[in-house]
């Protein structure tokens, strides 16, 4: 074979071998295109079956949360009924309104807890132990509600501390100190109570201060802030500080003239001003005023006369103004105008025996009952009518026994008590009843000591005890 064909066909050998290359080449090109592309493709429908699947979720929360923010509302705006419905205050729901409350308590914790970091929750959940509180407040269950505001205001230190607008939840946090305030007063722990009420009174003067809010709101700040200086003077006068007692009682009396000026139809602004009155007239009997106490005390049931020809369905009011009329016949006794403490005890317990039997589970009623049947005993007493007078001490120890022997026994209840079965042991006295003088006196040595030890940080248990045993 000639020499020039073996190179020809080395020739073409190499050039199929080149076009197999080539081929096979091209092949794995096209196929890792197709691959490529296949996990492009099936990419995509990953994709977009995740997104149908995430916007189906999305969906399902949305609705979910729709719902859950609809039976939400739903309870919410019920309670606001419960709670704040005038007919039902008209009448003996309170325990029922309670029951409802109590049972609506599990559904904010459990939204508060499901969203730890929504303040709409916190701020919901506080304000349903809020109402829990206030509701077993005027049942007399002071402990349960001590502990409903405890979990109210650690919500509101809360929101204040760990929210960038802390500053709006402020309010809520004086409203849970003035109110927690008030129950560890009534259970006998006045300077815990007067601290609390002294946080109130400087956070209430921040919103005060607040130039951002407008003439309502500031309105509003003012009328609480002088709720809360009108408690802490109280207590301030319980703890015998006179001058710092005085001084918040003159402010608050002063700016709640001011608010009446402002609004002179404002029905709640008028009914803290006879509240002042009143207070700051209790205050001046201490302090042997008493024209400035008489002025005072008929300013405050004035108003309140007026208040309750306007709304005589409202319980408050009259309960204020038998307060007046109690404090008013107290002065009147003093000043030996003895016909007028008469009358005035008798229309406090003309209107008192009427709120206790319209709200029999509101123990604060009774307690007020047993205390114008006690001043009306002290009356009978002095003008040296002891037979009327040992009735009348009976009829408030009914009443105050029942108390102390009911399941919230508060030290005011229990001082009541005691003090009354000392005036009945000086009238029996009087009667020549000598034995059952000596009882009556050493129940009320019994009682007055027993809360004198539990609490020593209050004088007037100590004084009162003192009294007593000196007399015996």
């Amino acid at each position: 074979r000639p020499r020039h064909e073996d190179g020809l066909l080395v020739h073409r050998l190499v050039l199929v071998l080149g076009v197999a290359g080539t081929t096979i080449g091209l092949y794995r090109a096209v196929s890792a295109e197709r691959l490529a592309v296949d996990a492009r493709k099936n990419a995509v429908q990953e994709r977009e079956k995740a997104d149908d699947e995430r916007a189906k979720a999305e969906s399902a929360r949305t609705v979910a949360e729709r719902r859950f923010k609809l039976a939400k509302d739903a309870v919410e705006e019920y309670l606001n009924r419960v709670t704040a419905n005038q007919k039902l205050k008209q009448a003996d729901f309170l325990k029922l309104r309670k029951e409802l409350l109590e049972a609506a308590i599990p559904f904010f914790e459990k939204l508060a807890d499901e969203k730890p970091s929504d303040t709409t929750e916190e701020v919901a959940r506080a304000d349903a132990y809020g109402r829990l509180g206030s509701l077993r407040a005027n049942i007399g269950e002071h402990a349960q509600a001590r502990s409903d505001y405890e979990r109210m205001l650690a919500s509101y230190e809360k929101l204040v501390k760990d929210s960038p607008r802390g500053q709006e939840f402020l309010q809520g946090l004086a409203v849970a100190q003035n109110n927690l305030a008030n129950r560890l007063k009534v259970l006998g722990e006045h300077r815990a109570a007067k601290d609390m009420f002294a946080q109130a009174v400087q956070n209430w003067e921040l919103l005060v201060s607040d130039s951002s809010a407008d003439s309502k709101l500031r309105q509003f700040y003012r009328q609480q802030l002088t709720r809360s200086q009108g408690n802490l003077g109280e207590m301030l006068a319980a703890l015998g500080d006179l001058p710092g007692a005085r001084r918040l009682l003159e402010d608050a009396l002063a700016t709640r003239k001011a608010l009446v000026a402002d609004a002179p139809s404002n029905a709640a602004f008028r009914a803290d001003l006879a509240g002042g009155y009143v207070t700051f007239g209790s205050f001046l009997r201490h302090q042997g005023d008493n024209r400035g106490v008489m002025d005072a005390i008929n300013e405050g049931a004035k108003l309140y006369e007026k208040l309750v020809d306007e709304f005589p369905k409202e319980p408050a009011y009259r309960e204020d103004l038998s307060t007046a009329y109690g404090n008013r016949g107290n002065m009147e006794r003093t000043l030996n105008m003895n016909d007028g403490a008469r009358s005035s005890y008798e229309k406090a317990i003309a209107i008192r025996d009427q709120l206790a039997k319209e709200f029999p589970t509101v123990t604060r009623h009774q307690a007020r009952l047993a205390t114008s049947f006690n001043n009306m005993g002290n009356l009978h007493r002095e003008l040296g009518k002891h037979a009327e007078a040992r009735d009348a001490y009976k009829r408030a120890i009914e009443l105050q026994q029942t108390l102390v022997n009911g399941p919230q026994p508060v030290p005011e209840f229990r001082f009541d008590l005691g003090m009354t079965y000392g005036n009945l042991g000086r009238a029996q006295r009087e009667l020549r009843e000598n034995g059952a003088a000596r009882k009556a006196f050493a129940q009320a040595i019994a009682i007055l000591t027993a809360i004198a030890d539990e609490f020593p940080q209050v004088l007037e248990y100590r004084f009162e005890l003192a009294g007593i045993q000196y007399f015996v």
